[in-house]
């Protein structure tokens, strides 16, 4: 009981993440995203990849409060 504790507080478990059923528009969006992205990451210089991950954390940020 006390590692769960530990992860939780560590945030190395997030309760409010749930599953996603693989299948349907949201399964092939989600693989066309991801093939995109590595793609492109392919492509960028180090520092064109550091500016972009910082992109994709920020817009994550935004996506959770709207969600909210």
């Amino acid at each position: 009981m006390r590692n769960i504790i530990e992860e939780l507080y560590y945030g190395n478990i997030t309760p409010y993440d749930r599953d996603i059923i693989k299948c349907g528009s949201y399964s092939h969006l989600l693989h066309l995203v991801t093939r995109n992205e590595d793609d492109l990451m392919q492509t960028l210089t180090q520092a064109q990849q550091e500016t972009f991950k910082k992109f994709k954390d920020c817009a994550s940020e935004l996506n959770d409060a709207t969600e909210l």
